[in-house]
């Protein structure tokens, strides 16, 4: 796994040699003997079309949208830390809490009382999000 400065993602040539099909297959032949309960890791690979592997490129990541209609993301869906900070679960706890408070304290369920738990879940979380 690589960590990287926002400088070294953006770079053309980072992109193009090690984020390729191609590219994956050290990765690849490194999981092949990992156990599922449904055979080896090299057993589904070699099912899936080459052009529909990829590794996933690690940033982080902070979405100004969390919700929308009645759908709402916590945790690394909305705000992804790098594993490296260690924060990941914890945030997605804090987020979980003060979400569970702010639909606990509706006091009916219409479409804009939902909207606005929301909204105010992410009022709360956002900044302190935004600072680590």
């Amino acid at each position: 796994m690589k960590q990287l400065d926002s400088r070294a993602a953006d770079e053309e040539s980072f992109r193009n040699s090690e984020w390729t099909p191609e590219a994956n297959e050290a990765i690849i032949r490194d999981a092949a003997n990992f156990k599922t309960p449904h055979g080896t890791i090299c057993c589904l690979i070699e099912q899936t079309p080459k052009e529909l592997i990829s590794r996933v490129f690690l940033e982080d990541k902070l979405f100004e949208t969390w919700h929308h209609g009645r759908t709402v993301l916590i945790g690394d869906a909305c705000h992804t830390l790098l594993p490296s900070a260690s924060q990941g679960v914890v945030n997605a706890m804090q987020d979980a809490v003060i979400l569970a408070n702010c639909l606990y304290d509706m006091t009916s369920v219409p479409p804009y009382n939902i909207t606005a738990a929301f909204k105010d879940h992410h009022n709360q979380r956002h900044e302190h999000v935004m600072s680590q």
